[in-house]
């Protein structure tokens, strides 16, 4: 299901940004909820949140093949009404634990609802980092805590 996208400047090309979330077997970018990381009940006023925000966000999959709700990790773009415009990040393959903006932009349009909570800035991990890939780490999910 193509989700709302946000109004593009007249410099953005539409065939850029992947607006889809993802279905069926990609679980690439999928963070596990654990138990000693329990989805939040109360959750921050749409306008707690500003663009350059990173969240962790709860995204449904119970109508497809799995049936369970999965955690991404995002930036947010764009505050539409109760809504937020995030973009998300991936997991990196080649390093456990660590994150990377993927070559094609996922961008989604969410409810506030979904956002477990907001979370510090990532750290960018400068020694395994180069000017064509750069990976970063948040601390609250790094394999240590």
């Amino acid at each position: 299901m193509v989700q709302p996208q946000p109004n593009l400047a007249a410099d953005d090309t539409q065939n850029d940004v992947m607006t889809t979330r993802p279905t069926g077997d990609d679980t690439q970018n999928d963070v596990e909820i654990t138990a000693d990381r329990p989805v939040a009940d109360v959750h921050q006023a749409a306008d707690e949140y500003q663009c350059g925000d990173f969240v962790l966000i709860n995204i449904d999959l119970s109508v497809g093949k799995r049936g369970k709700i999965l955690e991404y990790v995002g930036e947010v773009k764009d505050v539409v009404g109760e809504d937020l415009v995030i973009k998300y990040m991936a997991k990196s393959e080649s390093h456990p634990g660590l994150f990377i903006w993927p070559a094609r932009e996922d961008v989604s349009q969410e409810c506030r609802k979904q956002i477990v909570k907001k979370m510090p800035n990532p750290v960018l991990r400068e020694d395994i980092s180069s000017t064509r890939l750069q990976f970063f780490t948040f601390a609250e999910l790094s394999p240590e805590s």
